[in-house]
């Protein structure tokens, strides 16, 4: 019962993955690019909690490596769609891309996607 609740309000705002003011503006019919950020699935690699500097890049350079993987398949396919993929996170598994609302319902079904948000940019990256 708890993990129902729990359930519930983390579904709350979203249709599925998608965030509702996504599914809304998917709904209007236009096949116009829309930006969405796609939040992957993965493993959260544990922050480096030591000092030594050489130590502290090796994580970096692993984060940076994995994220990168988890985050490669959903570029792929952006890519071979013709997709303009705007921004991957280095230190996280996050992709920013302009994508077609048909093409957003069908990366939804991925297996790999956790939920897929409307663009919304207070500051520059």
């Amino acid at each position: 019962m708890l993990e129902q609740a729990i359930q519930a309000i983390n579904n709350k705002g979203f249709v599925g993955k998608l965030e509702t003011e996504l599914a809304n503006r998917i709904s209007q019919g236009s096949n116009s690019p829309i930006r969405v950020v796609f939040h992957l699935k993965g493993k959260t690699v544990q922050p480096y909690r030591g000092s030594n500097r050489t130590e502290y890049q090796n994580h970096f350079n692993t984060l940076k490596s994995h994220y990168e993987a988890i985050q490669q398949p959903l570029v792929n396919q952006l890519k071979e769609s013709n997709q303009r993929v705007i921004y991957q996170s280095l230190y996280t598994p996050i992709v920013v891309a302009e994508v077609t609302p048909l093409l957003i319902q069908t990366i939804a079904a991925r297996s790999d996607v956790e939920r897929i948000y409307f663009e919304r940019r207070g500051i520059p990256r």
